[in-house]
């Protein structure tokens, strides 16, 4: 039965063509991400902070802020569910590292194309929304889906 639910939740976030998504599914998807990348299950209480990231009139991403952390989760089902993740602060979204900032603005500007031109949300990310809003897997280490790096 859980599975059938399941189902119908993703297929409701994800279809043909890109769709913005509900922010209690962007809260559900960064609680899931973090879990599964630390082990440690964290719940929509957790959540201290929520910055909607715009462009061209877009909400394109969210920074979920959390004690020990955060997630950058999309804000449309255009693009892949998590576009970053850290484990030990919040993200200061007013002092960012200047490569990082960069890298933020150009997935900002490539969400805003594709959400304008209405593009076809693929398979591979469709997959990735569903997999993320399964609350049952199992956590996993660092390198297998994400890569870690430090920012300096």
């Amino acid at each position: 039965m859980k599975k059938i639910i399941l189902f119908l939740l993703c297929f409701s976030v994800t279809n043909a063509f890109a769709s913005e998504v509900p922010l209690k599914i962007v809260k559900k998807v960064a609680t899931n991400a973090y879990y599964l990348n630390t082990g440690k299950r964290l719940n929509s209480k957790d959540i201290i902070e929520v910055i909607p990231v715009k462009e061209r009139n877009y909400t394109v991403y969210y920074i979920i802020n959390f004690n020990k952390g955060f997630v950058i989760v999309s804000a449309d089902n255009i693009a892949e569910p998590i576009l970053g993740l850290g484990t030990e602060n919040p993200l200061n979204k007013d002092s960012l590292p200047p490569n990082l900032s960069c890298l933020l603005d150009e997935m900002k500007k490539e969400i805003s194309f594709a959400i304008e031109r209405k593009l076809p949300a693929s398979s591979d990310i469709a997959k990735s929304w569903t997999y993320y809003l399964d609350s049952n897997n199992k956590s996993y280490s660092i390198g297998q889906h994400l890569i870690n790096t430090t920012w300096a």
